[in-house]
């Protein structure tokens, strides 16, 4: 064979080599393709430990997945404004063990929820990941980074419920500037967020809301949203509302569904075009929250506590807002108070123009209320209702507003919705007086009673009295005014006839001269929230032989009982000593009550507890006493002097006793370990005495505050 044949023999087989091989990759391609099997992420084995969006902007962002080791051929990546609509837009190759993937992807709308969803490729398979999302951020929505302006820095405080009634002129004249307001928790409207909105308004103060979610789903926070909006809807905010996500039962959950959560509840505040944030502790937003996701978009709230409760650290390059103490003290607040610093000036950003009125009118044409509403946000009903009971001739039953239904939305002009009443004829008999302080009228056809008032049934900013069959009762919260005579109270109208007097509880404290001078009052019921007797509040009652003092009163005025010359035997319980004081001073007989049962309940998961009248607190049962406790024990913890934890209780809950003001001992009665939740007795400031099983689990700040750790 010449060389020019061997060289196009040789040509021609390296040709057909390379055309073989070419057409065998393609083969084998064309098989493996065919051959993939498409498996979901929980199928495939593969554990993703992290997908988030950073670098959000208005137009773009960087896609993030982190997963397990393995062979990663290759990815996709599906975006799309609907979870079950999304389209390709990036693929490429990955490589060998490759622990994540970081896609950029750009063409976004303003202000949008996008959803994503990776898909990985090894030589057999196709892994289809879940689809996470993101919000991009707008002009009006900017996220909570940026740095801080020295000039905005501005100091706060935030109050719910545990708080009580705050006098925030007096918290402003202290240097607050700005506090943000409780509105309520999942199934639960704040009983203090009206009035708390009305004052701080009209102190001046710049005024914020967040609200505390139990939602362990995305359908449950959507729900959760939608009542926050329901308790807020129409009130004008200088500083953003936020979601409170922190409960310990929702750590269980991803990281994915927590996120998703957030983002679909701040979407229902935005919705209705109030400024979003979200309140957590440093804890959540490092490793339960995907920072990057939500701080392009939501403003964000973050809790960490200092040792000596001063902000002694700066978080302005990632937080808008700063909770650095929860013990402060307040002129104004109640107990202590949750201090915050804020970074930015958000009067400035939240200008709430574009806002439009809607006023709520009465029968008689009085504005109730206003709501000042984004257009297009759901207008709720107000939570100022109208009463219009009767008149001479008729009886009216509100059943609603005109023109308002659950689909009504706020339109570019306002408006106003008007009260509608049920008109119901009546044919009325003669007013008869039921006593001295009330008269009735009854109908004649139907049977209805008519009641009117004839004097002032009130003794104190919540407490009211009546009078019947001798016994003068006296009901509601917090103080029973001061007087200077007896004639300063209503009762004085009836003063002859008063033979026993029951003080319900919820009562705090028994205000100067309010009993005084009340010749045939021979019986005297106290209730256990009573804390203070003022001066001669029982003077001069003389047919008075003897008194049960409730162990949590701590405070009797010397004058109290001036002149009570029968008084001769005075009661009190073991675990307070003021019964024993009461009796010295004015040379009676002292003995000691057997405490009976005040209060009881039986909680879901069979754990009761008891609450007696000398402030011991049983909780007995086998398991986990239930967060519920704590919630319930709310009302009452003001008169706990002593716990009893029986020995098949295994735990208790978190916060269950908090600032149990009188607490002085705990004793668990299992010889196992217990474990008590976080902050169960935190801030119980006279508690001294402490019997737990060696070994129990003690959970953060569960008795920080409290003079045994000290």
């Amino acid at each position: 064979m010449s060389m020019k044949k061997r060289w196009i023999a040789v040509t021609v087989l390296a040709v057909l080599i390379v055309v073989g091989v070419a057409a065998w990759i393609i083969a084998d391609e064309s098989i493996g393709k065919t051959a993939l099997t498409t498996v979901s992420e929980a199928e495939s084995g593969i554990v993703v430990s992290n997908s988030y969006a950073s670098e959000v902007t208005r137009t773009s962002a960087t896609l993030n997945l982190s997963f397990s080791k393995t062979y990663i051929t290759r990815y996709e990546l599906y975006i799309g404004k609907k979870s079950d609509s999304m389209n390709l837009v990036r693929k490429g190759n990955v490589g060998k063990n490759v622990p994540s993937l970081s896609v950029p992807v750009d063409g976004l709308e303003d202000y949008t929820r996008y959803y994503y969803c990776f898909h990985l490729f090894t030589p057999d398979k196709e892994i289809v990941l879940d689809s996470w999302s993101f919000v991009t951020p707008s002009s009006y929505y900017n996220g909570a980074s940026g740095g801080k302006n020295d000039e905005n820095v501005t100091y706060g405080v935030d109050v719910s419920f545990w708080c009580k009634t705050s006098d925030f002129e007096k918290a402003k004249a202290a240097g607050i500037d700005f506090v943000i307001i409780r509105a309520g928790s999942t199934g639960n409207k704040d009983p203090y967020f009206e009035e708390n909105y009305e004052r701080a308004k009209a102190a001046g103060l710049k005024v914020g809301a967040y609200y505390y979610t139990y939602a362990m789903s995305v359908a449950e926070a959507e729900a959760d949203a939608e009542e926050y909006m329901s308790f807020i809807c129409g009130k004008q905010f200088d500083m953003p509302v936020y979601v409170d996500i922190e409960n310990i039962s929702q750590q269980s959950l991803s990281r994915q569904l927590l996120t998703e959560m957030t983002i679909s509840f701040c979407d229902k505040i935005a919705a209705t075009g109030y400024y979003a944030g979200v309140y957590a502790n440093r804890n959540w937003f490092t490793t339960l929250l995907n920072y990057d996701t939500l701080a392009p978009v939501y403003e964000l709230w973050i809790a960490r506590w200092t040792d000596d409760g001063t902000p002694n650290e700066d978080y302005s390059d990632r937080f808008g807002v700063w909770q650095y103490y929860d013990k402060g003290r307040v002129d104004g607040i109640q107990g202590n108070a949750d201090l915050n610093v804020c970074y930015k000036d958000y009067s400035s950003i939240i200008n709430n123009e574009g806002t439009v009125p809607y006023d709520f009118i009465d029968w008689d044409g009085n504005v109730i209320c206003t709501y000042y509403m984004y257009p297009t946000s759901r207008i709720y009903t107000p939570a100022k209702l109208p009463v219009r009971e009767t008149d001479d001739v008729y009886e009216y039953e509100f059943v609603g507003w005109e023109g308002l239904d659950e689909n009504t939305v706020a339109t570019e002009t306002g408006g106003s919705f008007t009260a509608v009443y049920n008109k119901i004829a009546h044919s009325y008999g003669e007013w008869e007086n039921v006593w001295v302080m009330e008269r009735k009228r009854v109908c004649e056809d139907c049977g209805y009673e008519q009641h009117e008032i004839l004097g002032d049934l009130t003794c104190g900013e919540n407490a009211t009295w009546y009078f019947s069959d001798g016994t003068l009762t006296v009901s509601g919260s917090g103080a029973i005014k001061d007087g200077k005579l007896l004639s300063d109270f209503g009762w004085s109208v009836v003063s002859d006839s008063i033979t026993k007097i029951v003080v319900e509880e919820g009562i705090t404290s028994i205000g100067s001269y309010a009993f005084s001078d009340l010749g045939q009052l021979v019986n005297v019921r106290l209730p256990m929230t009573l804390k203070s007797v003022g001066d001669s509040a029982f003077a001069n009652c003389l047919s008075l032989a003897s008194i049960n003092i409730p162990a949590g009163t701590r405070k009797i005025s010397e004058t109290a009982f001036d002149g009570c010359k029968n008084l001769k035997n005075v009661s009190g319980y073991e675990t307070s000593d003021n019964g024993k004081k009461l009796a010295e001073a004015i040379g009676a007989k002292y003995s000691d009550t057997k405490p009976v049962l005040a209060y009881f309940r039986r909680t879901s998961s069979g754990i009761n507890w008891y609450l007696y009248t000398d402030g011991r607190l049983l909780i007995s049962g086998i398991g986990a006493a239930p967060d519920e406790i704590a919630d319930d024990l709310e009302a009452y913890r003001s008169l706990v002097i002593e716990v009893t934890v029986g020995a098949g209780v295994t735990s208790v809950p978190d916060e269950m006793l908090v600032g149990a003001e009188l607490l002085k001992k705990v004793e668990f009665l299992s010889t196992k370990p217990v474990t008590v939740g976080k902050y169960a007795f935190s801030d119980c400031r006279m508690l001294t005495v402490l019997f737990i099983p060696r070994g129990s689990e003690i959970k953060e700040g569960a008795f920080v505050g409290s003079p045994i750790v000290q």
